[in-house]
């Protein structure tokens, strides 16, 4: 049962340390679909659009960072790219009914290093003649405060594991070790007393 405990302690710094991996770059991809107006041609448009949080996309304000998505067409070998680079909005045009699948790749940082998102997601979808598919792209990147706060609790966290485990290690080496003590000695068989033999044997009279 301790063996279990120390074992749950264990991954609890794991979990509260890789909180913030997992509060920044965790994307989502949805679509919408409408109709191109007369005369219906016969290519699709796709358009896309690409957000830091939902908040933003409510507001319509794109993400100021360059962020990487690609469109490519998957029913065909080898697939084809149609699309991959850094812009927030774009739309593109007579593109030949199929399959297609978006997806956000990486943020591009002030270096201009490309981050690959730690959780990519794609959509997958199928371009009609005369259809017009709306893509928007969700980074969901969590705000800064949100992580300076998990930060902190990592830190209250780590703190509180180390003072416990030096808590634990010095009741341990406090412990009066335990000596093996030998078995009871059995107590010793009571010697019966030693018969004398009789001088004077029954029957035999001496004078």
């Amino acid at each position: 049962m301790k063996v279990n405990g120390w074992r749950r302690f264990s991954v609890l710094p794991i979990l509260v340390i890789t909180a913030p991996i997992y509060l920044d770059g965790c994307v989502s991809v949805g679509i919408s679909r409408s109709e191109l107006p007369p005369p219906k041609p016969a290519t699709g448009t796709v358009e896309v659009k690409i957000y830091e949080t939902t908040s933003e996309r409510k507001k319509d304000h794109l993400s100021s960072r360059k962020v990487i998505s690609e469109l490519v067409r998957s029913d065909v070998k080898p697939e084809q790219t149609v699309y991959r680079g850094e812009d927030a909005h774009y739309t593109l045009p007579d593109l030949l009914p199929g399959h297609y699948r978006l997806t956000a790749l990486a943020v591009v940082d002030e270096q201009g290093k490309e981050k690959t998102l730690s959780n990519q997601d794609s959509e997958r979808f199928r371009l009609s003649a005369g259809e017009r598919i709306a893509a928007v792209i969700v980074l969901k990147k969590a705000p800064l405060g949100a992580i300076l706060g998990v930060s902190a609790g990592v830190a209250g966290v780590l703190l509180l594991l180390a003072i416990l485990t030096a808590i634990a290690l010095a009741g341990a080496f406090d412990q009066e070790p335990m000596v093996e003590r030998p078995p009871p000695v059995p107590p010793p068989t009571p010697s019966l007393p030693r018969l004398r033999p009789d001088p004077f044997p029954s029957g035999v009279v001496t004078f």
